[in-house]
């Protein structure tokens, strides 16, 4: 495998990582992760705010949820790659314009994500 191979798993596993355990977080515990003290504390990332200027309430269950799905996506598709399943490349590309809206860690990675899949994966 070559480094952009590995840069696609290493991106989606992290990203899937964090996903599926900050969501899981917010759904047992009440909450995302935030800060605890400074200026940020208790306060989500710039994709809360994003999805309140379209009418979505942040801290609503089924955002949590979306966390956790969009989190196994992405822990799927890195299997899926390390398998070199036919349907990776695809996926890569789905996951990371699913993410798009997770600004900044998902907007980055996913981009990140959808250009290497797109010029460096068969």
């Amino acid at each position: 495998m070559r480094w952009p191979h590995w840069t696609i798993i290493v991106l989606a596993a992290l990203l899937g990582a964090w996903l599926v355990f900050d969501g899981i977080r917010a759904l047992t515990a009440g909450d995302f992760t935030t800060a605890r003290s400074g200026p940020y504390a208790g306060r989500l990332g710039p994709w809360a705010d994003l999805l309140r200027a379209i009418g979505i309430e942040p801290r609503h269950a089924a955002v949590k949820l979306a966390h956790v799905l969009l989190g196994v996506c992405w822990l799927a598709t890195a299997i899926g790659l390390l398998l070199h399943a036919p349907w990776a490349r695809i996926a890569v590309i789905g996951v990371g314009a699913a993410s798009l809206w997770y600004l900044p860690f998902g907007t980055v990675l996913g981009a990140a994500e959808i250009v290497i899949a797109a010029m460096f994966l068969p």
